[in-house]
């Protein structure tokens, strides 16, 4: 089942003076996971394509660096998620996102899915996106 963002909360917890700050540095690193999601098949293509030209240990340490790279990513998404949630409860508003987004049972290409949306909704919204578009 898909999730989906909820904008109309993204925006009241920005446009709150308390929340304002934190919420948009949140809003920042869920903009730079997404970006990081968009790069992972391409970054993974490079390490194996430099395969033959490493040591098995270099290629071994290369992997899992990305690996952990991914990982830290998606785990702080999934923090900022929940503390965008948590933001929305203390206002009275609809969480941002209704999926689950505990690290133990997430759901990482739903996850990934749902902020994907968030990014393309606040482009639709955005002035500028419209002037590219043309």
């Amino acid at each position: 089942m898909s999730h989906l963002i909820n904008i109309e909360s993204k925006n009241t917890i920005l446009a709150h003076p308390a929340h304002a700050n934190r919420a948009m540095s949140i809003m920042q690193n869920l903009y730079r996971y997404a970006h990081i999601v968009m790069k992972i098949n391409d970054e993974e293509c490079a390490i194996n394509a430099q395969k033959g030209s490493m040591s098995l240990s270099e290629f071994q340490s290369s992997y899992e660096k990305f690996d952990r790279d991914r990982s830290i990513a998606h785990n702080a998404a999934i923090s900022g998620l929940s503390q965008l949630n948590r933001k929305a409860e203390a206002l009275g508003v609809p969480p941002v996102y209704e999926g689950s987004i505990s690290e133990g049972s997430d759901d990482r290409a739903e996850i990934a899915n749902a902020i994907f949306q968030l990014c393309i909704a606040n482009l639709e919204n955005d002035g500028h996106s419209k002037k590219f578009a043309k």
